[in-house]
């Protein structure tokens, strides 16, 4: 009575499938008995069942998740929820806070596929990476519930939850079939629609709504794409009328996008439309009107011609039936046309023109096209003319009669004797044709075949057809015996009929002939160089008048100087050779042979080819070569080497190939001998190269070559200026430099040669505007400056010229510098300039006395600094004497940091060695007089400072001599002066300190000095430096290995 309404809300809210629940109450009961009366028979599920009716009383709220999200994805921590949201029990256990045990109610269960609980921290997690649209095909929902049990511990509590699946969009849009095909009557009217598949999207939401597109092939903008606002199926429709003879086909490119907000997937399909014909266009003959002839004697079924016609309609609509009309001569009578392929035959005998009374069939032939409805068929027709064309359907006839000297030895056998004079008629010929009229063969014409060059045969020249054979060459019997001759007579009629009669004339012999050659020339081929004895070709010569030996000999050779290099057997005919052939000699020999029966002699001529070996090596035109190109860029032609081989075809080919080609910028073309440049020449760098060319032929086998010297020498180009040796040139002459004096010779240096290497100088004043003449002049070859004019009313000072220099090449380069002329000395009769000239003078005088005043000031104060110096010095030195005595003497110690700015010294945090030895006790090394100066400078420390002189100050930081282990001594910040108890007396402190050096100083370890040590100190430091500066103003400082100064 309770469940049924929470179940049913549950359901509709959540959308879940769970088994035994029900939307109605009546439902409920006989579910839940059925589910029960199965789950007895097992008591696992007998569990489930009881879980499945608790969770019915439970709350169940809901988790989602997107798809997509890595596996073991956290989905809730049931311990760290309220469980009264997930359970219908009264009282839930609070497993924040006391531990819990969490199971899922079903191991079985579609929920235990996908998530895994943690039976201690009570977190659900999935199992695997969800894909919504897979989970809606395996389960047919994107959510499930999830039952779960907690125990605390011995009581148990169910509860449940919702756990939905969210969509993201990564399912594109995606038809059923790539291609679909889609037929349209061209009749359809304008914005019919015509619908198409639609696309699936396994999104959800705006993610699965689809916009439909044509992306391409929608020529001429033919189609609209729309989408049916009640079903969502696109369909398309026509934007103007359509026509299947101009476009019978359309591709479209339809395309499907969702809407997701990130990203918008799309998917694409072809959609093929065929045009559906409708017969909305009439045949067509290819040709009017179709005129044909007719030959009389066509046998019947002779075919006369085809009509045709063309519908641009389809199918059935373009399909074309031919018929002919009865209009003149009722043509079914003589003719009949194919229906579908419109061929005319005839049906009637052949037509005999001579008997038929007309000579031409006019009628039509019609064409009909084929629609599904004949009311709407469209007919056309066109005229048809034959004519009828007469043919020769009779030869011509021949008689032969002889004339007188003829006598006749058989039927046509006739015989003729040897030696009949040329132009005897032997026969006479008539011609007959039983046609009428020049196409029947009225026209006769007639030839001879077989008597030539003997006999020939002249045409009728009168009306009666009269033709004769007459002896056009000297009979003779050696040379023919028997002559066939063929007389044909050919009327002109179409086709034209011939006759033919043979006759045969014999002669009676004569003995009157030569012998004669079987060949009326002979030729034959030897490879040159080939040895003696080779035979040639064997000639052969036949007397006809009767059997006699021939003799055969050589009458003459050409080239003669070869004519004992071949002969002849004088029997068989053979010729051979006697020496080698040289085909560059004489590549063609040619032989006069005779034969010879005693009286008569005949001549032949042989020809003998010599063949080519390759036994020539290419030679060069010239010994060398020697070509001159410009210096510049690559690509230059520079010249063209050429060698002929005596040989030829391809034994006398002739290559090119430049040795070693990689060392120098040229290369030769390899078929035509051409040199150009590939790299850049310049003539300063390079003036010339010696090259190596190669010819060489192809030869059979064992190829030969030649060599030549190529030299080519790099043309200078303008592309250097000249240049000066100096920047500017200064020169002093006096007034009284004689005229035309040499004061300075300039030069200027061109690399390059020719005009471009010669170098042309100009002189131009500046500023001497005032002068109305030149007074220096410059030789423009040799760069000579002379003095042009008397310098006598020039002013004394400096006057300054430019020096140009520039080469005489086509592109003329220029440099210039500057001279500096200064005129000195003056004259006694020019005052004013001396006036001029002092004043300019003592300009100069009041700088230097102004640097000199400056020079002054900078040694006062340096004198002044010495003497404060000095004074500090003694002031200091009084100091240390009062203080050494106060502490029993000793070393003295000092902690202290220098650091030079400007012109003080200031302490800073670094420490600095100066050691300063006594120069009394020590010995001196150096050069000879060192020790003149060592007691020099003593004596003047002794009689300015005594009391220093007797000590040794070494300038150290003071350290604690208490243990092993020194250390600064830090709250030390005054000097004190310990006078020295001598070498051997000297405390160990003191003398480890001095050991030691700086490695014992620390930085850290430095005490800064107070204010009223910093005055003491200060005259201190530079007073104990003064010994050392007495020996540095005779000998060069040193550093010893600490870095320390000392002097030798």
């Amino acid at each position: 009575r309770g469940p049924c309404p929470e179940l049913s809300r549950r359901y509709h809210q959540q959308r879940s499938v769970v088994s035994g629940q029900c939307t109605k109450s009546l439902l409920f009961l006989p579910a839940l008995a059925t589910a029960a009366v199965k789950m007895v028979l097992s008591r696992s599920r007998l569990v489930a069942l009881l879980l499945t009716v608790a969770s019915t009383f439970a709350k169940n709220p809901s988790f989602s998740m997107e798809e997509g999200r890595a596996s073991n994805s956290l989905v809730v921590d049931l311990s760290k929820v309220d469980l009264s949201n997930f359970t219908a029990s009264p009282n839930p256990p609070n497993c924040t806070e006391k531990s819990c045990t969490y199971t899922l109610s079903d191991p079985q269960s579609t929920a235990a596929q996908y998530v895994a609980i943690d039976s201690r921290s009570g977190q659900i997690r999935t199992k695997q990476v969800f894909d919504r649209e897979a989970l809606v095909r395996t389960i047919g929902n994107p959510q499930f519930v999830v039952h779960f049990l907690v125990r605390d511990g011995s009581s148990w509590t169910f509860g449940s939850f919702v756990f939905r699946v969210g969509d993201i969009n990564d399912n594109a849009p995606h038809f059923s079939d790539p291609v679909e095909s889609l037929t349209i009557s061209e009749a359809s009217q304008p914005n019919a629609k015509h619908y198409i598949s639609e696309a699936k999207d396994e999104d959800a939401a705006e993610n699965g709504t689809l916009t439909y597109a044509i992306e391409w092939g929608n020529r001429n903008d033919t189609f609209r794409l729309e989408m049916d606002a009640a079903t969502g199926i696109p369909y398309l429709t026509t934007s103007r009328s359509l026509d299947r003879e101009s476009t019978p086909y359309y591709r479209l490119n339809i395309s499907a996008h969702d809407n997701g907000k990130s990203i918008r997937l799309r998917g694409s399909h072809i959609v093929d439309v065929t045009l559906l014909d409708t017969n909305d266009n009439p045949p067509r003959f290819v040709a009017s009107p179709y005129v044909v002839e007719l030959k009389e004697n066509s046998p019947s079924r002779s075919p006369l011609v085809q009509v045709s016609a063309v519908d641009p309609d389809a199918g059935q609509n373009g399909r074309i039936r031919y018929s002919l009309t009865d209009v003149f001569n009722k043509p079914e009578l003589h003719f009949v046309i194919d229906n579908e392929t419109g061929v005319i035959q005839t049906t009637a005998d052949a037509f005999d023109y001579e008997t038929e009374p007309q000579s031409f069939y006019e009628f039509f032939a019609k064409a009909t096209d084929n629609p599904s409805d004949p009311k709407n068929s469209f007919t056309i027709d066109v005229t048809v003319r034959v004519d009828i064309v007469d043919v020769n359907d009779e030869p011509p006839q021949i008689t032969l009669d002889k004339y007188p000297g003829t006598k006749q030895v058989g039927s046509n056998r006739w015989q003729v004797v040897e030696g009949y004079p040329k132009g005897t008629a032997i026969a006479q010929l008539s011609l007959a044709d039983p046609d009428t009229g020049p196409a029947k063969g009225d026209y006769v014409d007639s030839y001879m075949t077989g008597g030539s060059p003997y006999f020939k045969y002249t045409k009728p020249q009168t009306i009666e057809r009269l033709g004769e054979i007459i002896i056009d060459k000297d009979l003779d019997y050696e040379d023919k015996k028997e002559f066939n001759l063929t007389l044909v007579a050919v009327d002109e009629g179409v086709p034209p009929l011939t006759s033919t009669v043979s006759l045969t004339i014999l002669l009676k012999d004569k003995n009157d002939n030569s012998p004669q050659f079987e060949s009326a020339s002979y030729s034959t081929s030897v490879l040159e160089n080939r040895d003696g004895g080779v035979s040639l070709v064997q000639v052969n010569a036949v007397d006809v008048d009767r059997e006699t030996n021939l003799i055969y000999g050589i009458d003459s050779v050409v080239p003669s100087s070869l004519r004992s290099a071949f002969y002849i057997n004088a029997t068989s005919g053979w010729i051979m050779t006697v020496t080698s052939l040289d085909r560059e000699a004489a590549p063609v020999v040619r032989l006069k042979v005779f034969a010879s029966d005693g009286i008569h002699v005949t001549r032949v001529n042989v020809s003998v080819t010599v063949h080519d070996v390759n036994d020539h090596r290419p030679q060069f035109e010239k010994a060398s070569y020697e070509f001159v190109v410009p210096e510049g860029e690559a690509g230059a032609t520079v010249g063209v080497v050429k060698a002929t081989d005596q040989d030829q075809g391809l034994l006398g080919k002739v290559e090119y190939e430049m040795k070693d080609d990689d060392d120098v910028p040229f290369a030769v073309n390899r078929l035509s001998g051409l040199i150009t440049t590939k790299g850049t020449l310049d003539r300063e760098t390079h003036s010339s190269y010696r090259i190596t060319i190669i010819a060489r032929n192809e030869g059979d086998g064992v190829p030969m070559e030649s060599k030549v010297n190529v030299t080519v020498i790099v043309d200078d180009e303008n592309d250097n200026r000249p240049r000066f040796e100096r920047k500017i040139f200064y020169i002093e002459v006096d007034k009284l430099t004689s005229k035309n004096k040499k004061v300075l010779t300039v030069s200027a240096n061109d690399p390059d040669t020719g005009k471009g290497g010669i170098v042309a100088y100009n002189l131009i004043p500046v500023n001497q505007q005032e002068l109305s003449y030149v007074w220096l002049s410059i030789d423009s070859d040799t760069g000579v400056v002379t003095v042009a004019h008397s310098l006598n009313g020039l002013k004394t000072g400096n006057y300054t010229f430019i020096v140009s220099a520039q080469d005489l090449g086509e592109k003329p380069g220029r440099s210039s510098v500057e001279l500096v002329v200064h005129i000195a000395g003056v004259s006694k009769g020019d005052e004013e300039e001396t006036g001029a000239s002092q004043s300019d003078f003592g300009n100069t005088l009041i700088i230097l006395i102004i640097a000199l005043v400056v020079l002054v000031i900078i040694l006062v104060l340096a004198a002044l600094l010495f003497v404060f110096r000095r004074k500090a010095r003694d002031w200091m030195l009084e100091k240390d004497t009062e203080r050494g005595n106060g502490r029993g003497g000793g070393e003295v110690e000092v902690k202290a940091i220098r650091r030079k700015s400007s012109s003080r010294v200031q302490f800073a945090k670094q420490s600095e060695l100066v050691k300063v030895n006594e120069y009394a006790k020590e010995p001196r090394e150096g050069p000879e007089g060192m020790d003149v100066l060592d007691s020099k400078c003593h004596d003047e420390m002794v009689k300015r400072e005594p009391k220093a002189a007797a000590a040794q100050a070494t300038i150290v930081p003071r350290y604690s001599s208490s243990g092993r282990s020194r250390q600064p001594i830090q709250n030390e910040d005054t000097m004190v002066l310990e006078k020295d108890a001598g070498a051997d007396g000297e405390s160990n402190s003191s003398k480890s300190s001095r050991d030691s050096g700086l490695a014992g100083v620390d930085e850290t370890s430095v005490a800064t000095p107070s204010t009223s040590s910093m005055r003491e100190l200060l005259p201190l430091a530079l007073r104990r430096l003064r010994p050392m500066g007495c020996l540095l103003r005779h000998f060069r400082e040193k550093r010893d290995a600490h870095g320390h100064y000392f002097c030798r």
